[in-house]
């Protein structure tokens, strides 16, 4: 009865998945200049995430915001 409930649960689990819709991209992206010669290493400690030791960060060339939808 068991492998039964497994292969039932896993063939459900497939299903769903396969039905899952793919999200819509809410971002625009903007190229941008920047002029600030920015690169090193630091260590980001946030309440949401805790301890990311060794984030590397520089200069962008992308700027995102989320964009307006038309309804």
């Amino acid at each position: 009865m068991k492998p039964l409930l497994a292969a039932l649960i896993a063939a459900l689990a497939f299903v769903a998945r396969a039905n899952a819709q793919p999200v819509a991209d809410h971002l625009k992206c903007y190229r941008v200049k920047d002029t600030l010669r920015l690169s090193g290493t630091l260590d980001l400690n946030s309440p949401q995430f805790g301890l990311e030791p060794g984030c590397k960060v520089s200069s962008t060339a992308l700027f995102r915001r989320p964009s307006r939808t038309s309804t």
